[in-house]
């Protein structure tokens, strides 16, 4: 009898045990998945975290121009037609710009417009076009500010004398100093920028007789727009 009831009970601790380490392994088989599950979605939150904060591309098309009859104190009158575009990877930008460039210059001592007032050809008394490459920064997200330096111009100046109608045609701008010339404000929303631009930008050719011109857009405002990849 005592033989019997030592097998039955032999038989009821094997099977708890075996039901004991079935419970065991069922839980964690829930814990791994959990863990696994867990993992995936950091994973996840991470990628959009560094998809959002990480590595952006923008696209910026910036237009304008001036026409004024005053250019840094200089008597005459300059007209500029400024078309740009800016491309930046993160925060780091580079911008091509190209100015349309055509006007006249006074008489200084007599502050009359006597050069402008072209009775000798048709053609105007100065017309030219530069394409100049700018680095640029970019600062903030939403609310941006980028500042900017001219790095490097090329392209030509015709001007015209005012008594014999000679042209001057000037070539390769002087090189140009890294200092600001391009302040930009805007907005972003969602993948699109709104922005304006203060440009003060100051182009300067030789003249064969040791003096210069220049072409120089004086605090010229322009509008743009801007996408972000």
């Amino acid at each position: 009898m005592s033989g019997v009831m030592c097998l039955f009970s032999n038989s009821v601790v094997f099977a708890q045990n075996n039901a004991r380490r079935e419970f065991n392994f069922h839980q964690e088989n829930i814990r791994t998945k959990k863990r696994n599950n867990d993992l995936q979605k950091a994973s996840r939150a991470k990628g959009r975290s560094n998809q959002k904060n990480g590595n952006k591309i923008r696209f910026r098309f910036i237009s304008g121009e001036t026409n004024k009859d005053k250019l840094k104190g200089k008597v005459g009158k300059e007209y500029n037609k400024i078309n740009s575009l800016n491309i930046f990877y993160n925060s780091i930008g580079i911008g091509f710009t190209n100015y349309k460039n055509e006007g006249c210059k006074g008489n200084a001592d007599s502050g009359e417009y006597t050069f402008c007032e072209n009775t000798l050809t048709e053609k105007p008394y100065q017309i030219g076009e530069v394409n100049v490459i700018s680095i640029l920064y970019n600062f903030g997200n939403n609310l941006f500010f980028t500042v900017g330096g001219d790095l490097y111009a090329s392209g030509y100046l015709i001007t015209l004398d005012g008594e014999s109608g000679n042209e001057t045609v000037m070539k390769n701008p002087k090189p140009l100093l890294l200092f600001p010339t391009t302040l930009q404000f805007g907005l972003k929303f969602s993948k699109l920028e709104l922005l304006v631009e203060y440009r003060d930008s100051f182009i300067e050719f030789k003249r064969p007789d040791s003096g210069h011109d220049t072409i120089e857009t004086s605090g010229t405002i322009l509008f743009g727009l801007g996408l972000i990849f």
